[in-house]
């Protein structure tokens, strides 16, 4: 399994595990992966998913799709996961959630070379050609710490789901009945009968009776397909998506500084505040530190670097405004 980054060239082939397995530990080695050692601030995990036919992945949550993926395709499209974020269940706003949810990134990815005499859709799925990746856990994210409590703890073990993205023009489709994979304008007349497109121009199967055996295939043989996310999620469409290792030390308790050229100031109930316009002055009823504060149809979040202030105007009415609005009055 060749990794990307190119400078680690050497052509490594690995057996494909055929069992799920587990181990959380500051000792995990990886023949392809380099060993990195995990401390109060970082975790790293080893993860396997798009594992491609004969697996077929979903039906996904957000849409009901069943798909599949051509290992040519992956071979093409794999780097692109490399530096991508890693999250919680999908919790990003590209996706439609409020707020992100990024909990890590990915370093380091592999998938297998393809063999002599080229691609072969095979019948074991748990032997399919898939990505191995290696990502970097942030452990002071929101909800890392229970997120790795639950997986050790085996209360709510993870798995992986990607985020992928493909042209629709480059659909293809997988005959389960004779293994046959066909790009788009390639697919038999005999075939196109069970086949429709929606108002998007997406390639979609009809269901029941000769259709069951055809599988939309994503980038179908010849295409590509792009990585933009992995998320962590006990709940994957692609149930042989895995999180096969994890590398987390045991937390410490340690100090803690913070650096921030937005907020000199610790802003204390009492102090005086001034700025430009309106009353132009206040006193601090209080100053939060952290999330979202809202106040006379205003909302501000509210950071270490940029904390939300409570100020209490002459007339003794209340306002927000965020202290790097304001000036510290001596």
């Amino acid at each position: 399994m060749p990794a990307i980054p190119a400078d680690q060239t050497d052509s490594l082939q690995l057996p494909i595990e055929g069992e799920y397995f587990d181990i959380v530990t500051a000792e995990t080695e990886d023949p392809v992966f380099p060993k990195l050692q995990p401390d109060d601030h970082r975790a790293y995990s080893i993860v396997r998913f798009a594992h491609c036919l004969p697996v077929v992945l979903g039906p996904e949550s957000r849409n009901g799709a069943v798909f599949g993926l051509h290992p040519a395709v992956i071979s093409r499209g794999f780097p692109s996961v490399i530096h991508q974020q890693m999250n919680r269940d999908h919790k990003m706003h590209y996706l439609g959630a409020k707020d992100d949810a990024v909990v890590g990134c990915v370093l380091h990815a592999a998938f297998p070379e393809e063999p002599e005499g080229g691609w072969v859709i095979g019948t074991d799925e748990e032997s399919s050609p898939h990505i191995r990746a290696q990502g970097v856990l942030f452990k002071k994210a929101k909800g890392v710490d229970k997120m790795l409590g639950d997986h050790q703890s085996g209360k709510n073990k993870m798995a992986v789901s990607m985020e992928m993205s493909f042209y629709h023009n480059q659909t293809g489709i997988w005959d389960r009945r004779d293994g046959a994979v066909y790009d788009r304008k390639e697919i038999p007349q005999s075939l196109k009968g069970y086949l429709f497109e929606d108002d998007k121009g997406r390639l979609l199967v009809r269901k029941g009776g000769r259709a069951d055996s055809l599988v939309a295939v994503c980038g179908g043989k010849s295409g590509k397909v792009w990585f933009s996310g992995v998320a962590y999620t006990g709940n994957p469409a692609e149930w042989t998506a895995a999180v096969d290792s994890i590398a987390a030390s045991a937390a410490k308790e340690a100090g803690l500084v913070l650096c921030s050229s937005a907020s000199a100031v610790e802003w204390t109930p009492g102090m005086q505040a001034t700025w430009t316009g309106g009353w132009g002055c206040g006193k601090v009823i209080a100053a939060h530190y952290s999330g979202t504060h809202r106040m006379w149809g205003m909302a501000f979040d509210a950071s270490e670097g940029d904390p939300v202030l409570v100020l209490e105007l002459p007339d003794k009415a209340r306002v927000l405004r965020r202290a790097s609005s304001v000036s510290r009055k001596f």
